[in-house]
């Protein structure tokens, strides 16, 4: 956990993206109270490069948000979120991620794809490879992001 000099808050946990393909899931129960609270799944390399999907406060409707951070470039799709719990989805494939939500796995609402390579080494820099992160993100911390479960299934597990 980290503090910022605005006392914003911000908590991840999350784990090594080990496979060219493969399919991520967590469940969300997160009703955010005020604007700029913030929880979901990253694809994370850095803080300059990352894609996210996420549910927050928009306007006083909570919303999904997918966001594309790529460089200085951030663009956002936004849809209306269902109230109650959710189930967000990554699917990771050699050219690119697809992101994706649910309430089951009979309701899917596509949110859009990032192409894998502008997150590789060579464009973003470092070494350390990608992490697949549950976060949550808030001005006072006072609305709890709850991560039921998280699951990383393996569909090729050639890349281990």
């Amino acid at each position: 956990m980290s503090r910022t000099a605005n006392a914003s808050f911000r908590r991840t946990c999350g784990r090594r993206l080990r496979h060219f393909s493969c399919n991520i899931f967590a469940a969300l129960d997160f009703e955010p109270a005020n604007e700029g609270e913030e929880a979901g799944l990253t694809v994370f390399m850095n803080e300059r490069y990352h894609y996210d999907l996420a549910v927050k406060l928009i306007n006083g409707e909570k919303t999904i948000v997918f966001r594309r951070t790529v460089g200085s470039l951030s663009v956002e799709q936004t849809s209306r979120c269902p109230e109650g719990p959710v189930v967000l989805r990554i699917e990771a494939m050699p050219e690119h991620f697809r992101f994706s939500m649910g309430q089951s796995s009979s309701e899917v609402l596509n949110m859009g794809s990032g192409e894998t390579h502008l997150l590789a080494t060579e464009v973003a820099g470092g070494f350390t490879g990608l992490m697949i992160a549950m976060y949550a993100f808030g001005g006072n911390g006072t609305t709890p992001a709850l991560f039921d479960w998280f699951d990383y299934e393996v569909i090729d597990s050639r890349a281990e």
